[in-house]
């Protein structure tokens, strides 16, 4: 385990702000092939940016037959054309969780921090290619919600409540089990159609009705899942006394035991099954982010312009 820094433990707004010139490379392209060490690989189809109708005109060589309009053609005797243009701005909607099982973290920092860092970085990008940004946060006491402006000032208000959000968390805070689903819920309200959605979680404590929700919501818009992973969830270190605590009770388990060892690992890998069950089955592209790296690298990797 690395020797955590200030801003392994609690994302600094300074940090979060700066990330905005890291986001300039990236690019949400209509075919994601995604090729992951935990999800697999997962060739995941989105609607991207679409186009609005501008005018219709004569036909000109070198034009797209496929825009041609063949009821105005038959109807004046001369072949005209529909002329579309790029959307120019749709809203982007970023659910984080900010959940206690966030506050983990084994590597360089916290899942509460690369989430934190995630949530930066897409938002930032949204607002260079003309969106408007908004968010749904989710704590164990409560959910905020930002409704999709643009402007650097929203954005950097945004971030700011989740760095005071984030601020927040302490080993021991009783987690609320419903809380996914209730941002999911408030989420759904909030990006009703033809919205990006980035949806930033572990995932713990996702079930049926979560599944439920993520696909009511990709039914109208496009959903994107960030799924953030400490290494430390995968395997359980071979030492003689490993200290575990939920932050008012501390015991030491042998990490030497094969039989503890196979019952860890089997437990994490049945909440991924659970979460390729429910998740990659109709779709919706999912990206591994490990605490093991900066958000900003691992993004880039999948997400930089070709």
């Amino acid at each position: 385990m690395q020797t955590p820094t200030p801003d392994s433990v609690y994302p600094s707004l300074e940090h979060l702000v700066q990330l905005r010139a890291l986001a300039r490379g990236f690019r949400l392209r209509p075919h994601m092939p995604l090729h992951n060490i935990l999800l697999g690989q997962h060739a995941a189809r989105m609607r991207g940016r679409g186009l609005d109708f501008e005018e219709l005109r004569h036909y000109r060589p070198g034009d797209d037959v496929r825009y041609m309009d063949w009821k105005v053609t038959r109807r004046l005797g001369k072949p005209h054309i529909r002329v579309y243009n790029e959307e120019r701005e749709r809203p982007t909607i970023l659910a984080l969780d900010l959940r206690v099982s966030m506050f983990f973290g084994s590597r360089k920092s916290m899942k509460s921090v690369v989430a934190a860092e995630a949530a930066a970085l897409l938002g930032w990008y949204s607002l260079s290619v003309g969106d408007r940004v908004g968010a749904v946060l989710a704590t164990d006491p409560d959910i905020r919600h930002f409704v999709p402006r643009r402007s650097t000032a929203h954005v950097n208000f945004i971030l700011a409540n989740i760095c005071e959000q984030a601020r927040q968390l302490e080993v021991g805070t009783p987690p609320d089990a419903g809380r996914l689903n209730q941002m999911l819920t408030r989420l759904q309200h909030l990006a009703r159609h033809d919205a990006q959605v980035c949806v930033i979680s572990d995932f713990h404590g996702a079930d049926t009705e979560t599944a439920a929700l993520l696909q009511a919501i990709a039914r109208h818009n496009d959903l994107l899942l960030v799924f953030v992973f400490d290494p430390l969830e995968l395997h359980l270190p071979q030492e003689a006394r490993l200290p575990v605590t939920d932050g008012r009770v501390q015991i030491s388990v042998d990490g030497r035991s094969s039989a503890l060892r196979e019952k860890y690992e089997a437990a994490f890998n049945s909440r991924l099954q659970r979460a390729r069950d429910l998740l990659l089955g109709w779709g919706v592209p999912v990206l591994a982010l490990s605490t093991e790296r900066p958000a900003a690298q691992q993004l880039r990797a999948i997400l930089r312009q070709r």
